[in-house]
């Protein structure tokens, strides 16, 4: 508009990305409106010129993930080559879209604010709405505004991040590739679906016409830690946190590239208190001990005689609560040489042990940009990043049964932006996710119950190692009974949006789809579980030196499941822009997620009409539905809020999504 606010139709806008010299532009409507979109964050300059005006130049115009900045310029008049500069001012509030509410992480704070293991979700926890995950909550770590752990959406340079397995984001990127993320905690677009809680955008930064890179390694050492207050020396910590960065163009306003690297180290002493047997009950003399727990005065009950045994008779007792070393069991005295000595003065919680927990990690990670002409560009990244992992008391609390970890974990996406117009714009993107998981015991491969003396457990040499011996009030002995775990989970996807601009409307419309397949076989307390509790001698100690299970179960048939499932995503908005000073947000998404099928037809679930579980490979049952339940084709979801700009900045505002 001029100083009188009189509209200037054909207009020419004009912005430029500073790091890549990118440009775009466009001519003011009829009403005097531009609109510039799908731009990528950072810094840029505006030029606004119109014949019988002096060019308006804007600098300092800094542009955020997910951001509408509103730009209003008046011309002054004058010759075309005569200028006027401004320096401009980061809007207070957003005027122009009323919906999402959140905050963005700069790249300065990420670089800049002290994280913990350079973990940069961290810093997710500042924006109003976020908390920390309820403990025993399972996802992403954060719940946003009320809603689930598992509810949180990520999206790493518009890809879909989230693990199906989990719920948390597939693939962090590295610290020194983020260019900056916004966490939105609600009031999303219409683009946003699938999960109902925060949306997490992550951008990775591309590289520039200029060469930049740095090099970091952080060092956390016990050398410089005090001796924790319940241990008895001090615990090792060694964490080497390494790793580099570089980006800058391989042909100058053409192509750039963007690679860094990441490497962990870390040595953690860990340490525990639980029970073990003491000197004479290994023994069988139980004489000095009383009942677990209640502390209660013990009556070491005979299981092979017929008389009471308690306060007033003890016909049913073993002589001076010992048990004659004749009536060990022999294989109970193979499993209890497993049992260290007490190393602790105390009637509970005798034994204090330390292990070590070993993890390590390695990340790259590549972005390649390239823009063929004004009209099309193409981005590439990959990110590849495997970890290996100890948990040292993943079995028991003696730490003799650890579990070894490793975890590779890939992304990889393709995009392309055409611009037929300068007011309509295409995009096309591609990828995939992918997870594929080994965790393994200790003594995977070895035959341990044959060496013990026990029978019935598997022959399967998958699923051969050390079975698992509870002790009622003691610590348990033998491996995680939820070993070994393998499991593969790849997500595809791919999506396209367009962007058209005509008079006051600025409008989106597009779809997204996902593929997952979820790989994973249970085999769960395959080698077996072997339950001792207090049944049969009033304690649990002699009743595992008799032999005298209380229970003992073994899962004989893993369950393997190779599930498959598939989802739509498809929208449309509308930000129309009734007068100079009011917006509408207009929005409607519709969704279909389907239900997962197993790809052999091995699901299962319970008829009600039928009365019975049915499986999905009954060909006696016609009618039955491939995926077992019911699901709805009618998940819409409109989102609405008009925006108000006026003089004074003051905004209205006004937000229901309705689904």
């Amino acid at each position: 508009m001029d100083t009188g606010g009189a509209a200037l139709p054909e207009a020419r806008a004009r912005a430029r990305h500073l790091a890549t010299n990118s440009t775009r532009e466009m001519r003011a409507t009829a009403e005097g409106a531009y609109t510039l979109t799908n731009l990528t964050p950072g810094e840029y300059e505006l030029t606004v010129d119109h014949e019988g005006f002096r060019k308006h130049l804007a600098t300092g115009i800094v542009l955020e993930i997910g951001q509408v900045m509103r730009q209003d310029v008046s011309l002054q008049v004058g010759a075309v080559t005569d200028s006027v500069s401004v320096v401009a001012e980061p809007p207070l509030i957003n005027t122009d879209s009323g919906a999402v509410k959140g905050d963005v992480i700069t790249n300065q704070q990420i670089n800049e604010i002290p994280l913990d293991g350079r973990d940069f979700f961290d810093l997710a926890l500042m924006v109003p709405g976020v908390v920390p995950m309820a403990q025993g909550g399972q996802g992403s770590g954060l719940n946003v505004n009320g809603a689930r752990s598992d509810s949180t959406n990520y999206s790493v340079d518009g890809f879909n991040s989230r693990s199906p397995r989990g719920a948390a984001s597939q693939v962090r990127p590295n610290l020194g590739a983020m260019q900056e993320f916004k966490m939105e905690v609600s009031g999303f677009s219409a683009e946003n679906g699938r999960m109902a809680g925060g949306v997490m955008n992550m951008v990775i930064r591309s590289g520039t016409n200029q060469f930049h890179g740095d090099a970091f390694e952080y060092v956390r050492n016990s050398l410089f830690d005090a001796r924790s207050f319940f241990d008895q020396r001090k615990l090792p910590l060694r964490r080497n946190q390494y790793g580099t960065t570089l980006h800058g163009p391989i042909r100058r306003d053409k192509t750039f590239f963007m690679f860094s690297w990441e490497g962990f180290r870390e040595v953690l002493g860990q340490s525990t208190i639980g029970n073990v047997p003491t000197v004479p009950q290994r023994e069988g003399d139980f004489s000095q001990s009383v009942v677990p727990v209640t502390g209660a005065r013990l009556y070491l009950k005979d299981p092979l005689q017929t008389g009471n045994c308690n306060a007033t008779t003890a016909a049913g007792c073993f002589p001076g609560n010992r048990i004659p070393a004749s009536r060990f069991d022999p294989i109970a005295l193979r499993i209890l040489n497993y049992y260290p000595l007490p190393n602790r003065l105390s009637s509970s919680n005798n034994y204090l042990t330390t292990a070590k927990d070993f993890d390590r990690f390695d990340s790259y990670m590549l972005k390649l940009d390239h823009r063929f002409s004004g009209q099309d560009t193409v981005a590439y990244r990959y990110q590849y990043r495997v970890a290996n992992n100890t948990s040292p008391f993943a079995g028991s609390n003696l730490g003799l049964w650890p579990t070894y970890i490793n975890d590779p974990r890939q992304l990889m996406g393709g995009d392309w932006t055409h611009m037929f117009s300068p007011t309509l714009i295409m995009e096309v993107r591609g990828g995939y996710n992918r997870q594929a998981t080994l965790e393994n015991e200790k003594f995977r491969g070895q035959d341990i119950a044959s060496q013990l003396g026990l029978t019935g457990t598997t022959s399967d040499p998958l699923l051969r190692g050390f079975p698992r011996i509870t002790v009622q009030d003691y610590l348990p002995i033998g491996a995680a009974s939820g070993q070994p775990q393998h499991y593969h989970v790849t997500v595809l996807q791919a999506s396209n949006k367009f962007t058209w601009i005509v008079g006051k409307h600025a409008m989106k419309w597009g779809w997204d789809v996902e593929r997952v397949r979820f790989n994973q076989p249970f085999y769960d307390n395959a080698r077996g579980t072997f339950a001792f509790q207090r049944n049969w001698t009033q304690h649990s100690v002699a009743d595992f030196l008799l032999g005298m299970m209380q229970t003992a179960t073994r899962n004989a048939q893993p369950t393997r499941n190779y599930l498959r499932s598939f989802s739509l995503g498809s929208f449309f908005t509308d930000d129309y822009k009734v007068t100079r000073s009011l917006t509408l947000n207009l929005g409607m998404r519709y969704e279909l997620d389907l239900p997962p099928v197993d790809r052999y037809d091995r699901a299962s679930n319970f008829d009600a009409g039928l009365g019975k579980i049915v499986i999905a490979g009954d060909r006696s049952l016609p009618d039955l539905p491939e995926r077992l339940a019911r699901y709805n084709l009618q998940d819409r979801a409109s989102r609405t809020g008009p925006c108000w700009h006026a003089t004074s900045a003051a905004r209205a505002h006004w937000c229901l999504p309705i689904k």
